[in-house]
């Protein structure tokens, strides 16, 4: 057996057999003669060494190994199509990927529909999110993981990049309601200091790790991300800020509530920073800068 010499096009013969159910309507599909059809399966059978069709009944049926190599021809003809389109799209200047690195307080949800958005006129590149915590998020960047960053700059970064002040972040003290914090409310940070605070690891893996509002001897509970401190503050495992994203419908459902004798809430300026790319970098950050 030489599959070397197996054919694209008999891989669509035998796509277009399954779909229209015989010879005849794949012929038709295809603009064919069905001799020819039958010919091309006659040959990929001789091509591959078992037979593809039990012709035994008065309609051709693909056998259990027919029916495997269909499904296999039609990865084969989708993988093919997509290096085909990927190609074209590099050719015209769009990236083959592009990776979107957000700041675990920026939620995911919030570039959906630009991505959608990006999809609709661009479905080669393929885009990836990437979710890092304070210093993860620019160690990224650094080694260039990440094509655009979104989030707090803790860092001072190269002359090379460009940046974009995009949003300022507003975040909420809040803790379970029945939290031991809301019995004498805190009204210091100080005085909030003395309960367990719940934080987000720092995701960066050669960096030194970061925290903010955290008393130096404040007990803490580390978690990995957003999701599980809302867990944990809902649990009354502690107290916590969190993005008005995160904390405003847990608020509104009564799972949490807001530490509200605290000072003024904190803010946090978020940017968005890229390096001069391709067409699909610049599409995104065109559309982020019509968002400030």
């Amino acid at each position: 057996m030489n599959l070397t010499h197996v054919s694209l096009d008999a891989f669509r013969v035998l796509d277009a057999i399954e779909r229209r159910g015989t010879f005849a309507g794949a012929a038709e599909e295809l603009h064919r003669v069905t001799s020819a059809i039958s010919y091309t399966v006659q040959k990929l059978e001789q091509e591959v060494g078992f037979i593809i069709f039990d012709r035994s009944g008065k309609r051709a049926r693909f056998t259990e190994a027919g029916r495997l190599l269909l499904g296999r021809g039609r990865q084969i003809l989708a993988a093919t199509e997509a290096s085909i389109e990927e190609a074209s799209a590099v050719a015209s200047g769009w990236e083959s990927k592009l990776t979107i690195g957000l700041d675990a307080i920026y939620p995911v949800k919030r570039v959906l529909p630009l991505i959608d958005s990006f999809y609709q006129q661009q479905a080669a590149t393929q885009i990836v999110i990437r979710s890092e915590v304070l210093a993860g998020l620019w160690e990224a960047f650094e080694t260039e993981q990440v094509d655009i960053a979104i989030g707090p700059a803790f860092t001072k970064l190269s002359s090379e990049v460009n940046t974009l002040d995009y949003e300022e972040m507003k975040f909420i003290y809040v803790a379970a309601p029945d939290h031991k914090v809301f019995h004498h409310a805190p009204d210091s940070r100080e005085a909030l200091s003395r309960h367990r605070i719940i934080v987000v690891a720092d995701s960066a893996r050669h960096r030194t790790p970061l925290t903010f509002r955290v008393g130096k001897t404040q007990p803490t509970l580390t978690v990995t991300n957003f999701e599980a401190k809302c867990d944990a503050l809902i649990a009354g495992l502690g107290v916590g800020a969190l993005p008005t994203d995160y904390a405003l419908p847990l608020i509104e459902q009564n799972k949490l509530k807001q530490i509200a004798t605290m000072p003024k809430e904190p803010t946090q300026q978020v940017i968005v920073a890229w390096r001069e790319g391709g067409q699909a970098k610049q599409w995104f950050v065109e559309r982020l800068n019509l968002q400030t």
